[in-house]
């Protein structure tokens, strides 16, 4: 999927974000859950969370991912302000979305998942 570093600085310019984080690993100890975040930023004395997708679309899940990030972030003393999940586009464009955040419906997907693997939840502790 030919999305260019080219996508990707333009909307950091055109938002005036500065770097924080890229890649940065997050744990829930509380409900025991791990994920690496995309990117966190500053711009304006505001603090974002930012999910980069690729693809055709946003889709639902996505909402879920960033919302299990900042929990696992705000458990380790680090606030965001607002969220964003931008869909870099082949064309050279994106589509920004302002996520909702749903912790609850997370945590619910979560444990649906936990019963379903409840063999590798067992085996590994989880």
């Amino acid at each position: 999927f030919p999305v260019t570093i080219d996508t990707f600085e333009t909307f950091m310019k055109e938002n005036s974000l500065i770097i924080e984080h890229q890649e940065r690993s997050v744990f829930s100890h509380k409900h025991r859950f791990a994920g690496t975040l995309d990117l966190t930023a500053t711009a304006n004395g505001k603090r974002f969370l930012i999910d980069w997708k690729t693809g055709k679309d946003i889709y639902d899940e996505a909402h879920l991912q960033i919302s299990a990030y900042q929990y696992a972030l705000e458990e380790e003393g680090v606030t965001v302000d607002e969220r964003r999940i931008v869909l870099l586009c082949e064309d050279g464009t994106f589509k920004v979305v302002a996520p909702s955040y749903d912790i609850d419906a997370f945590l619910s997907v979560l444990q649906v998942w936990r019963w379903k693997n409840r063999g590798l939840v067992k085996e590994f502790n989880l």
